[in-house]
């Protein structure tokens, strides 16, 4: 399908239970019963895409050069066009998202759930339910999250941002390690390590256990909002 320059074309998923995101663009994914990708960019950018499901992991990614992919980048953001993925999925256990991609994830339910965000990219998951959570963050990226998880473990380095004061958890560990700021709900156990300048903000009444080495501050945040 074409609108106005750009394309529309439907991929063939299946058999995944985790996403890798590379490069730059848009996604969108939801949980439902049978597994379908859509993608819409301009005609000469769509051919480069590839997607390719191996290992039980969905790859999206773009066949050029780091130097063509820059300037992809560069003129999308100047001239408003995108690349917009939407992708359907029976499982989803785990995200990684490298680059300046944009993710956004609707009402997954999952055992364990993983997150990896490397660059710039942002990652915001709506209504997630899942026993545990591990989230990896290096750069400065942002990671939004609402919803439950009876145990989260965060390892950030950079500068990155992890929002969930609206993630709900009984447990929670954090790893901080450089400049990054991160905000939890907490109803039981928190665990924090702080090396640098990092600060750590906490929703509920926790039992606390801290290391801080350097300039990196714990911070109480009183009850959820």
């Amino acid at each position: 399908m074409d609108k106005g320059g750009i394309v529309s074309e439907t991929r063939e998923v299946k058999g995944f239970e985790r996403v890798v995101m590379r490069d730059y663009g848009e996604l969108v994914i939801t949980q439902g019963e049978k597994e379908s990708l859509t993608v819409e960019a301009e005609p000469g950018i769509i051919e480069k895409i590839r997607t390719e499901v191996r290992g039980g992991n969905l790859d999206i990614s773009i066949g050029a050069s780091w130097l063509r992919k820059i300037g992809h980048a560069f003129t999308s953001s100047i001239s408003g066009s995108w690349i917009k993925y939407s992708l359907t999925v029976k499982k989803l256990t785990g995200l990684e998202v490298l680059g300046a991609a944009r993710v956004s994830v609707t009402k997954i339910k999952t055992e364990r759930f993983s997150l990896v965000l490397g660059g710039a990219g942002y990652i915001k998951v709506e209504s997630l339910e899942a026993k545990q959570l591990d989230v990896d963050m290096r750069g400065a990226g942002k990671v939004e999250l609402t919803g439950k998880a009876s145990e989260q473990n965060i390892i950030m380095g950079g500068a990155g941002g992890y929002v969930a004061p609206k993630l709900e958890s009984a447990k929670a560990n954090v790893d901080l390690r450089g400049a990054g700021i991160a905000n939890v709900w907490v109803t039981k156990d928190l665990e924090v390590t702080i090396t640098g300048v990092g600060n750590v903000k906490y929703y509920g009444a926790p039992a606390i256990k801290q290391k801080i080495t350097g300039l990196g501050k714990l911070t109480p945040m009183g009850s959820p909002q």
